[in-house]
């Protein structure tokens, strides 16, 4: 019996072993592999700001309202268009004034006796700057930036040319003055003067206005992706605004504009007006102007180093004036939306003033 049972415990044995080998072969092989990607909301961070500016707040030590002009009146203030984009994305800038001067006296509209009428010829010739043909302009303004100063302004216009293009971070200085009892003329003046007072008041149409603003934009691709050509076709009102306001005579400019090439006769401008337009590092004297067409909102970089940039109207155009360098001659290069255009004036002849 004792050896019987040694047996059957052996065989006993033998099963659970077996049952154990079989168990490991379950084991299998195994691979993995994973990717991800992950994007976060471009972050927009501009700051603008325009500090406030109080150019007519209490201009007149006799008066009974802020916010008058009158005669001997004077005052100035700054203002800086502040600009810093901390943003994940590019910037487009618009920086837009806003200007209306209608503190001028229409002089067909006014009695002159005899005597009176023989003063105010002379008073136009001795001083100019208060007139603008038919029209009495007491109020003169003067606008100093980083391109220099203008003086004597004393119509809208001039007044609109004085404060274009301006620049992001920069500071403009304005100045207004009504002159009071002109030396050998006060007659003529303290009665125009009181002709255009009889006029004034909060609910007339004689007053002056200057606004500034900037806005900034997200930078599309549509917008730089589009394109424009440059052409010597210029809209007439664009050149009223360069002729009259800045001063620029198309009668110096005896050029042609074909292939992106200039060829012709360029004589110097000597008008303080139009170069005044231009930094002090922008060559002087020799201008000419293109008319760049293309879709509306397109960006338009020009000048040196492109630092100007304005965008193209809802007319589909927009026109620039060109400071041309007559020692380097370097090509101008103006950037439309993504693509540049390069104009070659090396066959131009730069003739100086007489």
């Amino acid at each position: 019996m004792k050896k019987k049972m040694t047996v059957v415990g052996g065989l006993m044995m033998a099963v659970v072993l077996t049952g154990y080998s079989v168990a490991g072969t379950y084991a299998k092989y195994t691979d993995s592999s994973s990717v991800t990607d992950n994007a976060y909301v471009a972050k927009w961070d501009v700051k603008l700001g325009i500090n406030n500016f109080s150019l007519f707040s209490s201009p007149l030590n006799n008066a009974k309202v802020n916010n008058r002009v009158a005669p001997g009146g004077q005052d100035t203030d700054s203002f800086t268009v502040n600009y810093t984009n901390n943003s994940e994305v590019e910037v487009d800038t618009v920086i837009a004034t806003t200007v209306k001067n209608n503190a001028m006296l229409d002089l067909t509209n006014v009695a002159l006796s005899a005597d009176q009428q023989t003063a105010l010829d002379a008073a136009k010739v001795a001083h100019p700057e208060l007139f603008d043909g038919n029209n009495y302009t007491p109020v003169l303004f003067t606008v100093e930036r980083t391109s220099g100063k203008t003086e004597n302004i004393n119509t809208e216009a001039k007044l609109v040319a004085a404060l274009a293009n301006l620049k992001e971070n920069e500071t403009v200085k304005i100045s207004w003055a009504w002159a009071y009892e002109v030396e050998n003329h006060v007659a003529i003046f303290d009665y125009l003067d009181t002709q255009l007072g009889k006029q004034g008041g909060a609910d007339s149409d004689k007053y002056i206005e200057i606004g500034v603003s900037i806005t900034a934009t997200q930078r599309t691709n549509s917008a730089a992706s589009s394109t424009g050509t440059v052409s010597a076709t210029i809209p007439e009102a664009d050149m009223n605004v360069f002729t009259n306001s800045w001063g620029y005579d198309a009668s110096l400019v005896n050029v042609t504009l074909a292939d992106n090439k200039l060829t012709g006769e360029i004589t110097e401008s000597t008008n303080a007006t139009l170069i005044g337009q231009f930094p002090e590092s922008d060559p002087k004297g020799y201008y000419y102007v293109v008319n760049v067409s293309g879709a509306e909102g397109t960006v338009v970089k020009f000048g040196i180093n492109g630092r100007k940039v304005q965008t193209i109207g809802a007319d589909g155009s927009l026109s620039i004036m060109l400071a041309l360098d007559t020692v380097n001659k370097t090509p101008i290069r103006i950037t439309i939306g993504g693509e540049t255009t390069e104009i070659d004036y090396s066959g131009v002849t730069f003739t100086p003033a007489a």
